[in-house]
């Protein structure tokens, strides 16, 4: 597992701040409410980010009332040793609402404190419930303690060809524990098996055949831990980074993977024979 050095931690929780500092983790940032956490957190990194510094960033949430039991002090270790550019939040249900997960792996919730349907908009109500139960749009796992992990949307799942959905975030968080990786982006929309795309860190000088060994060696790893349709075929190091300049990011740093997709499109569906390529 790949051990991060900097992580920018954004949390009111004080178990959380002393759980990272106990186990050596630098805090560069740590916030005493809730309240522009996420926007805070991303103008730090891209501060940094300019100055040429490179952070990985664990961003740990709460509910109002923020409460670490063993458990949760399990997951919240692996997130942040084997994370990297990961959003794990984990919450606790209000009192009276009820969480599951559907089949898709959306976290669907219900409660007196969720809305019945959405004033004169049949559509709408219909499109956002499954029965009674509410559907966040949010790829959900639960702790053995009870606490749910946000780990994704379900709006960036692609369907295979062999017509099974795939989640990208996931895949690509366990391709950052390659420390060569600086970006990654996991598709395959109608393939026989998912893609992943990546940005080397820049200014890195390593002879392409050491990459092409430590890459192959992650992706051999990677598929180890997935399920068969979940897969890759193999790696593809871009030759430009994804910013927002190129409008491959957006402004808070986060992918855009429809613009990547179409960027990419011809290494994309060529699906190489080389398990590691490269487009340049």
């Amino acid at each position: 597992a790949k051990e991060v050095s900097k992580v920018v931690l954004a949390t009111p929780d004080t178990e959380i701040i002393n759980f990272a500092q106990d186990h050596n983790i630098e805090t560069v940032l740590t916030s005493d409410s809730h309240e522009r956490a996420t926007e805070r957190a991303e103008e730090v990194l891209k501060i940094y980010a300019d100055k040429g510094d490179h952070y990985d960033y664990v961003l740990l949430l709460q509910g109002d009332e923020p409460q670490i039991d063993p458990d949760d002090i399990d997951a919240l270790a692996l997130a942040i040793k084997t994370s990297a550019n990961c959003v794990v939040n984990l919450i606790h249900p209000i009192e009276g609402n009820e969480l599951k997960i559907d089949e898709n792996g959306e976290l669907l919730v219900r409660g007196p404190a969720i809305l019945k349907r959405y004033y004169n908009n049949p559509e709408a109500t219909a499109s956002a419930f499954d029965g009674d139960w509410f559907k966040t749009g949010d790829r959900a796992t639960q702790q053995p303690s009870g606490a749910w992990s946000i780990i994704g949307r379900v709006k960036e799942q692609f369907k295979t060809a062999k017509g099974k959905y795939v989640a990208p975030t996931p895949i690509e968080n366990l391709l950052g524990t390659n420390s060569y990786i600086e970006q990654s982006c996991v598709t395959g929309s109608g393939l026989p098996q998912p893609i992943a795309l990546v940005i080397i860190n820049e200014g890195d000088t390593t002879a392409r055949e050491v990459l092409h060994d430590s890459l192959l060696a992650t992706l051999e790893e990677t598929n180890r831990q997935l399920e068969s349709h979940e897969r890759l075929s193999g790696i593809v190091v871009c030759d430009e980074p994804w910013s927002v300049e190129n409008d491959l990011l957006t402004p808070t740093l986060k992918l855009k993977r429809d613009q990547i997709e179409a960027r990419y499109n011809d290494v994309i569906a060529r699906q190489d024979s080389e398990k590691v390529s490269w487009t340049a």
